[in-house]
């Protein structure tokens, strides 16, 4: 016998015997009742894709149930070493997300729901396991060269500066922004 239930809260099926005489006076037994409950398969509400840069403190990865009876546990999973435990229970909370690499980390995180019965904490039953991804951006690097600090006579030429970029993300464009210290100027 498979029982299902597409109800959110414990279903309680009674069921109940009685045992009678097939003679003529009709003896009818003590009403015997068993009963059958059916908790409810745990629910998650979803998590969406979060995306933070290499060294970023993340924010606190909360789980929540659309369940209103019961304890929901959370179980979870994470496939890439992204500054996180790959293991725990309950919300994740904050890391400090970390991709040593030149390209994009992309870890899956794997939550797995448990419902436990609000009236017998043993009866635990598990829901369907939900997905969500969480990216790690690598650290962009600024090379400028000469490296060292120029030394001029006034009217002096001052030797190119140039520019390069390292990290990051191969598709993202660079920016630069010059600044100019004018403590102690003439101009």
């Amino acid at each position: 016998l498979n029982l299902t239930s597409t109800a959110s809260v414990p279903i309680d099926l009674i069921f109940t015997a009685q045992a009678s005489t097939s003679s003529s006076a009709g003896c009818e037994g003590i009403n015997v009742q068993y009963t059958i409950t059916v908790n409810p398969e745990a629910e998650m509400n979803p998590v969406g894709n979060l995306t933070y840069c290499n060294g970023e403190l993340t924010l606190p990865i909360e789980f929540t149930s659309p369940q209103t009876t019961g304890v929901i546990n959370y179980a979870w999973e994470i496939d890439t070493n992204i500054g996180a435990p790959l293991t725990g229970t309950g919300d994740i909370v904050p890391f400090n997300a970390t991709n040593i690499t030149n390209n994009l980390q992309i870890a899956t995180v794997s939550v797995t729901p448990s419902y436990v019965n609000p009236i017998d904490a043993s009866v635990v039953c598990e829901g369907a396991i939900q997905t969500f991804q969480i990216s790690v951006i690598p650290t962009h690097e600024v090379s400028i060269s000469p490296s060292t600090p120029q030394l001029l006579c006034v009217g002096g030429a001052v030797d190119p500066l140039t520019v390069s970029y390292t990290g990051g993300l191969a598709s993202a464009t660079p920016t630069y922004q010059w600044y100019y210290n004018t403590s102690d100027s003439n101009d």
